[in-house]
C-alpha cells in the first residue's frame, strides 16, 4: 500500500519530469530567426498593375486574353507552373515560387511568371470563363 507520503513524492517526481525539457524526445523548436539574414526595409517600391504607357511600370502583369472560343465571353488559359523571382534587392538568390501563367489556346505562354501577376481585368455585364491546368513538376 503506497502511504500519503509516498504519494506527494511520486507526485512531485512525476511533475518535475514532466516540466523538463526533453529535446531529444519532442520536436526541435523552430529557430528561423537565427538562420534568417536581417533585409533592410522600404528599400524597394512596390510592384504596380499600371502599365508604362500609363507613367505605371507595369511590373504585375495582367491576364492575357487566350483568344475567343466563346462568343461575347473573355476566355483564360491558366497553368500552374513553378518560376523564381527575386523578392529583394539584398537576396542573393532568387525563390522558388509557385502561381499561374497565360497561355492561348494552342498551349504557348503568353506572358512570364512573376510574382502577383495575371491580374484579370473584368468588365461588367461581360462574362469572363476560364480554364485552369497544372504544369508543376511532380
Amino acid at each position: 500500500m503506497i502511504t500519503r507520503r509516498d504519494f506527494l513524492k511520486y507526485s512531485a517526481i512525476a511533475t518535475a519530469a514532466t516540466t523538463m525539457p526533453f529535446k531529444w524526445l519532442g520536436p526541435r523548436e523552430a529557430l528561423a530567426f537565427q538562420a534568417s539574414m536581417n533585409l533592410t526595409k522600404f528599400t524597394q517600391r512596390m510592384r504596380e498593375f499600371l502599365p508604362a504607357a500609363f507613367g505605371g511600370t507595369g511590373d504585375i502583369p495582367l491576364a492575357a486574353p487566350a483568344g475567343a472560343p466563346y462568343a461575347g465571353m473573355d476566355f483564360y488559359n491558366f497553368k500552374a507552373v513553378q518560376y523564381t523571382d527575386l523578392l529583394h534587392p539584398q537576396l542573393v538568390n532568387p525563390t522558388r515560387l509557385y502561381g499561374y501563367q497565360s497561355f492561348d489556346a494552342a498551349g504557348l505562354p503568353l506572358n512570364t511568371p512573376k510574382h502577383l501577376s495575371n491580374a484579370i481585368l473584368a468588365f461588367k455585364d461581360k462574362p469572363v470563363r476560364f480554364s485552369f491546368a497544372s504544369a508543376l513538376p511532380r
